[in-house]
């Protein structure tokens, strides 16, 4: 199950930054950096923890 549902969560994630990324930018361009500063230390930490998972559960 792994195999296939980590890629997902990478591309949803993806996903969903981009959308947010353009709905922000629409706001404030210094908004949109605060924005991408958090949201990259939010999507490392998440990738952090799925590949702590994928390699706890092999």
């Amino acid at each position: 199950a792994d195999t296939w549902a980590f890629p997902v969560l990478k591309l949803v994630t993806a996903g969903l930054v981009v959308v947010l990324v353009r709905w922000v930018t629409r706001i404030t361009p210094d908004t949109a950096f605060i924005f991408l500063a958090v949201s990259n230390i939010l999507i490392g930490t998440v990738l952090v923890a799925n590949i702590v998972t994928l390699v706890g559960s092999t």
